[in-house]
């Protein structure tokens, strides 16, 4: 036979799945209980965030175009680098150092430990020189008076908590009392307990304890905690986000990393200021040993020598040339002594050097010189930020290394060639001084000497003046500095609602198994072990027709026929009998046999039952028990069991001696399976069964046989001959899928004809089907008894009879 391709019918497993809504339900409330428990007891963590501004613009009046052309650095800040600065160990150190962070409280309960922050009932504090007894758990408890108790047990390891160095280890073991505000002392580390009065709910039965924290655990915690992300694609507005359960101690770490961060960044920019004016203040400070020195010694040959400035129209000229001369010999002076030692400056370095500490640059008159200075500077903080995310052998700082030793070189071939350029002027102005010195030469020597000392005079007042001006520059460009970054938003809690624990995820999580734990109970149950449920199971398995469905019967009676007459199972015989001659109007249906693959598929309730329906047509019908085996059909009907078939095959009796009547059922007779033989196979096949059978239909309309399960044994193939139709019952939520190849051999062997299948045990629930067999799958809306007793949707729903 022509193997049929199964399609799966999804809503069918649906509807099976339906049927243990009570094991989805009982698991779906357990599981939603259980997260409800988990959630209770789990820690409430709370998010805070921050919006800072990381400024990417240029300053236009030092990087120029020239230095992009160079390929130099502009003046961009990368963001990826500013994040590793914000999360690098010294400004988390140095963050941390501002904040009463180095002790931890808590409160401990019977299944969580709460934290405390700002909101204990008492402060730790440490006294100033901040030693702190770390490794050990101080536990307090309140005692009367205004005391407390401190418990501890454990090895003490006393650490400086700036310098985060141990000064020296012990054990200890201590419980005293103390009152609030008395110096502890535990080794070298000493702390007072303070009261906080307006905080106070400390309880007799409570359990709190307190630790004090090393420095470098804290920085290693606290750098992973904060996330950072662009608020916009493209952006520079960077939002700080941290999570912590005492929501407050997150804004106030946010707040002061900020604060910290543009501090850096503010006394960086101050280096450049600082180093300028630390370079004309000792400038200033020789020069003014010098004015003093030319003044006296004005002042000493007038005296001595009774001298007065008095020259002629020439050598008033040939004087004020050489004051000129001698101011922009000096100017170039100070400009040369600064190229020199910037030159010595940039020539020490190299590309693995350590990070550069910007130069000053105040009197660099060379616009170009001053963007590669600045160049160079900000590419050495770009590269110093990288080497804290970056390894070594990382291909973008070798770029960087690379990029900074050209400039580096780039920036002393033009610092020779300025010092050459300067050098060529001052060489020219000596010349001209010489030229001029000449005129002067002409006064007599006292006049000379006294031109002299009063041409150093001037200059150096000049040059004094000169560097006076520029150190006032310098000093006002320090107080307009101002940090590049700025802060949008100060940290505040970002939710009300904690962040974690994520209740729907955890809802979810024990959800899932609370319904698949049923899932998979009724898949081992149900489909593992798969039966038949349904009418497409056997119109898509094989090509045997289906007659009809009996309907489910939870009666005492096996006569539901005679006991309720109008109800569904009756109608669904009536339906049956109605069908076999439908389908089969061409074929003598006079013998009808009933089998099934096992037993318990309800092949001998079905028997009687059809043929109850047969009889109330007023046809003269047999019942025949033929199942000698483990007979079943004198039982259900409350016969004789002893004289039946076997008797009759064996000869003892006459088909009329063992004939048994139900008063309740008229034209019909029974014939019970009697005693049960030894060789019941070899009865079945004799002769004597083939002349009852030709007996009996001279007697009987219908002979209606209850057959033993094909699927068992083989008795039934010895009376195959003599049945007209076989209808081949299979009991719906019983019979094995697997059953069903029984059907397709026994159908194979009767050539596909005479074979008729029947659903029995049919429930309304069940995925079923049509009028075209006479049977519906739903209720007969009023037409049956049983509809009156069974009308709620809801029994209708669950399947309840």
């Amino acid at each position: 036979m022509e193997e049929k391709v199964q399609q799966i019918d999804f809503k069918l497993y649906a509807l099976r799945l339906l049927h243990y809504w009570y094991l989805f339900l009982i698991g779906g409330c357990v599981a939603w209980y259980s997260s409800g428990v988990y959630l209770k007891y789990q820690a409430k963590v709370y998010m805070a965030s921050a919006k800072l501004m990381i400024r990417s613009q240029k300053d236009a009046s030092y990087l120029s175009t020239v230095v992009d052309d160079l390929a130099m650095a502009s003046g961009y800040k990368n963001i990826s680098n500013e994040k590793v600065i914000l999360s690098s160990y010294d400004l988390v150190k140095r963050t941390l150092l501002k904040l009463p962070f180095y002790v931890s409280l808590y409160k401990e309960g019977d299944i969580k430990v709460t934290p405390f922050y700002k909101d204990a009932p008492y402060v730790v504090n440490a006294d100033s020189s901040f030693i702190i007894p770390t490794g050990v758990t101080f536990f307090i408890s309140p005692v009367k008076n205004d005391k407390f108790r401190l418990k501890a047990t454990g090895t003490v390891f006393n650490v400086f908590f700036p310098l985060d160095s141990v000064c020296g280890s012990h054990s200890i073991s201590m419980d005293e009392i103390y009152s609030y505000g008395e110096t502890i002392t535990v080794g070298v580390g000493r702390f007072t307990v303070d009261r906080r009065v307006d905080k106070w709910s400390l309880g007799e039965d409570e359990s709190h304890y307190f630790r004090f924290n090393r420095l470098d655990k804290l920085v290693r915690s606290y750098r992973g905690k904060v996330s950072m992300d662009l608020s916009d694609e493209g952006g520079s507005i960077l939002t700080l986000s941290i999570q912590e359960q005492k929501i407050q101690k997150g804004v106030d770490y946010l707040n002061e990393l900020m604060k910290q961060y543009l501090l850096i960044d503010l006394e960086e920019k101050n280096m450049v200021s600082e180093n300028s004016i630390r370079f004309i203040d000792e400038q200033l400070a020789l020069l003014g040993l010098k004015q003093q020195a030319f003044e006296s010694e004005l002042e000493g040959l007038r005296r001595d020598r009774n001298l007065s400035m008095d020259l002629d129209r020439v050598s008033e000229v040939a004087y004020d040339k050489l004051i000129n001369y001698d101011k922009e010999q000096s100017v170039l002076q100070f400009e040369l002594k600064h190229y020199q030692k910037l030159l010595e400056y940039v020539d020490g370095l190299n590309e693995v050097d350590t990070d550069l500490i910007a130069p000053s640059i105040v009197g660099i008159g060379d616009p170009l010189l001053s963007n590669l200075i600045l160049g160079l500077s900000s590419k050495y903080e770009k590269r110093a930020s990288l080497r804290l995310s970056a390894g070594g052998d990382n291909p973008a700082l070798k770029q960087l290394n690379a990029e900074i030793e050209e400039l580096r070189q780039t920036i002393l071939a033009n610092l020779e060639n300025i010092i050459s350029s300067t050098k060529l002027k001052l060489s020219d102005l000596s010349v001209k001084i010489s030229s001029t010195n000449d005129v002067l030469a002409s006064l007599p020597e006292d006049a000379r000497d006294l031109v002299n000392v009063q041409r150093k005079l001037d200059l150096n007042n000049h040059l004094y003046n000169y560097l006076l001006e520029k150190r006032a520059s310098a000093g006002i460009a320090k107080s307009l500095n101002s940090p590049d970054n700025k802060i949008i938003d100060k940290a505040r809690i970002k939710s009300f609602s904690p962040v974690k624990p994520d209740v729907r995820r955890i809802h979810l999580s024990f959800m899932l198994p609370g319904l698949l734990i049923p899932l998979l109970f009724v898949f081992l149950k149900e489909f593992m072990d798969m039966k038949v449920f349904s009418k497409e199971q056997l119109e898509g398995r094989l090509d045997v027709p289906l007659l009809g469905f009996v309907g489910h019967y939870s009666g005492k009676n096996e006569m539901p026929l005679v006991e309720s007459p109008k109800s569904a199972i009756a109608e669904s015989f009536r339906s049956l009998r109605a069908n076999i001659k439908y389908l089969n109007a061409d074929f003598d249906n006079r013998v009808v046999g009933f089998t099934s693959s096992i037993s318990g598929e309800g092949k001998t309730f079905c028997s009687m039952n059809f043929a109850i329906s047969l009889s109330m047509t007023g046809a003269k019908v047999l019942l025949l028990g033929a199942d000698m085996r483990k007979p079943r059909l004198g039982k259900e009907l409350g016969l004789d069991m002893d004289n039946g078939l076997s008797s009759v095959l064996a000869k003892i009796k006459s088909l009329e001696e063992v004939l048994q009547v139900i008063p309740e059922v008229k034209n019909l007779s029974v014939v019970t399976s009697g005693n049960v033989p030894p060789n019941p196979g070899e009865l079945l096949g004799s002769s004597r069964m083939r002349k009852l059978m030709e007996e009996a239909k001279t007697k009987f309309d219908y002979i209606v046989v209850d057959t033993p399960p094909v699927g068992l044994v083989s008795d039934y193939y010895q009376i195959d001959a003599l049945i007209d139709v076989t209808l081949y019952i299979v009991r719906n939520g019983y019979t094995k899928v697997k059953s069903l190849e029984v059907v397709e051999d026994f159908s194979e062997r009767k050539g596909n004809t005479g074979v008729l299948m029947v659903l029995n045990d049919f429930k309304t629930t069940s995925y079923g089907y049509g009028y075209g067999y006479g049977y519906g799958y739903g209720y007969g809306q009023g037409y049956y008894e049983d509809d009156k007793k069974d009308s709620s949707f809801v029994k209708r729903l669950l399947g309840k009879a």
